[in-house]
């Protein structure tokens, strides 16, 4: 199993890995859809009593394969660092008690949401139950990687202006949630969202990449009662396509009519 020790070391492995040379533009040469496949790790920890499952995207492109490596490798310490936000949760001065007959698991379940030559967006989707809890814990988590340059890009970096971004997304989720959330008085739905829609980065860390716009994910207590469960908010590309930047605007345009996903088996085993 992979123990905290393992964990660290896989990450260090990842870490360790050179990104790509960067480039300043888009070459002709760097152009090629990527190809997906899913890869899964799962085990159990008797003696810390929990199980895990990471079910993941693994990208392939046949003629980049070190730009290949290295997103895998980002991929790679990012689900085992939401693994290891998990573990952390089940030290001994958790607030919760677990049961010496109950278990504890973690799942991750990861899905593309845009796949082009250049920048991948990876949307990840966790549930995470605590022995001794009321329920589960469900969040969103969002990797958007530019394979040719090497590097992460934030939800601010999506946008030509990083300083207008987050207002600009705090300014369309309000206006969202409010018609979602007719039924909620005035005061209700502002002490509801008003804080966990404000424009701070930590609000808005999970904003998926698509060919239809950007999605805004909200976890549950976010902005909303638990009942009501996580909030979405598509926000199309015709609303914000002047607000992107021309490097995503361009990764947007040569993923849009090529999305592909392939069996192990096609793709040879990867």
């Amino acid at each position: 199993w992979l123990t905290s020790d393992k964990i660290q070391g896989a990450r260090q492995a990842s870490d360790e890995v050179k990104p790509p040379t960067q480039a300043t533009t888009i070459t002709q040469e760097f152009i090629e859809v990527p190809v997906v496949t899913y890869s899964e790790m799962t085990d159990s920890v008797p003696a810390l009593r929990y199980t895990y499952t990471l079910h993941y995207p693994t990208i392939a492109l046949s003629g980049h394969p070190n730009h290949a490596k290295a997103t895998n490798d980002i991929i790679k310490t990012f689900i085992l660092d939401k693994l290891e936000d998990f573990r952390n949760n089940l030290e001994p001065d958790t607030d919760v008690p677990g049961s010496a007959d109950a278990t504890s698991d973690f799942t991750l379940r990861g899905t593309p949401t845009l796949l082009s030559p250049t920048i991948v967006s990876l949307r990840f989707d966790s549930a995470e139950y605590i022995s001794g809890s009321a329920h589960s814990n469900h969040q969103t988590h969002v990797l958007i990687y530019d394979m040719e340059r090497g590097s992460t890009l934030s939800t601010e970096e999506l946008f030509a202006s990083t300083t207008l971004a987050l207002p600009t997304l705090s300014t369309i989720a309000r206006r969202e949630l409010r018609a979602r959330f007719s039924d909620m008085p005035a005061t209700e739905f502002a002490n509801a969202t008003t804080e966990g829609s404000a424009p701070l980065l930590e609000n808005y860390g999970a904003v998926a990449l698509s060919r239809e716009g950007l999605t805004i994910i909200f976890d549950p207590y976010q902005v909303a009662a638990y009942a009501r469960g996580s909030q979405e908010i598509l926000v199309p590309l015709t609303e914000i396509k002047n607000e992107l930047s021309p490097r995503v605007l361009e990764a947007l345009r040569m993923a849009e009519t090529q999305f592909r996903e392939a069996t192990t088996a096609e793709f040879g085993g990867i």
